[in-house]
């Protein structure tokens, strides 16, 4: 079996995980954050979790990408680039900024998430540098598109982000408030960082045009989707005052 065979069984082994999870984690939504609870067995600091999960789709990305034959080729540079920029700021950066120290999380959590980041690094890295020929890519229009999804997505997700770690006003406050701040919609959805970082892997599945990055978008959907529907019926629940017209996770619809 070559390997390009083998990339196209584990492209399709996410796409069957991301089915999966998507009910799985609508019945039961993953025990990290507000949804944090006993039996999950041990954890560790919320903030080094994070890094732990995040560091092999940075570190492990690089690897495989510069493992392939296209590698110095303008197309593939630039998906490098926008890939390291989300999981540098994902690893190096938004964990610091967390005020939660007293915060844990499952190592279950962690050694998972770390697992799929692997095989997720590969086989979009795999598929970039070496398996599709991106020298021209910029003659098409999908990634013209596709690349300002993605920053448009980042932005979303960093300033929201930004917007939930500052309704904290110390790290000993660990408790939760409605957060209301424009332009990036949390005026009308519940979880705009999450509706960033969808807009970000759509982005990159239309720009690369390839089963590999859209099964990262199918996946990144089948697993906040419902974390942000379960998080939205949590906040309805949690604060007797929360606006009634917001919606999840995409504004108007969701």
């Amino acid at each position: 079996m070559s390997e390009s065979e083998i990339h196209t069984i584990l492209v399709c082994g996410v796409y069957i995980f991301g089915f999966i999870s998507f009910f799985l984690l609508l019945a039961m939504p993953a025990p990290y954050g507000k949804f944090n609870r006993i039996g999950w067995g041990p954890s560790i600091d919320n903030r080094w979790g994070w890094c732990l999960m995040e560091a092999p789709a940075m570190i492990f990305f690089l690897f495989v990408y510069c493992w392939g034959a296209h590698k110095w080729e303008k197309g593939p540079l630039v998906f490098l680039c926008l890939w390291e920029l989300h999981y540098i700021y994902r690893t190096c950066i938004f964990p610091f900024l967390l005020k939660t120290p007293k915060k844990r999380i499952p190592i279950t959590i962690v050694i998972s998430s770390i697992l799929f980041n692997i095989l997720n690094a590969y086989i979009n890295a795999r598929f970039i540098s070496e398996f599709s020929n991106n020298s021209i890519l910029f003659l098409y229009i999908n990634v013209v598109f596709g690349i300002a999804i993605f920053i448009i997505g980042f932005s979303i997700n960093v300033w929201s982000d930004h917007v939930l770690i500052h309704l904290r006003k110390s790290r000993d406050d660990i408790g939760y408030k409605i957060p209301f701040s424009p332009p990036f919609s949390f005026l009308h959805i519940s979880c705009p960082n999450y509706f960033g970082e969808l807009l970000e892997w759509t982005g990159w599945a239309l720009a690369c045009y390839s089963l590999s990055g859209w099964s990262f978008a199918f996946f990144t959907a089948s697993n906040l989707i419902p974390r942000a529907l379960i998080s939205h019926q949590w906040y309805r629940k949690t604060f007797k005052e929360y606006p009634s017209n917001r919606k999840a996770i995409i504004p108007l619809l969701l």
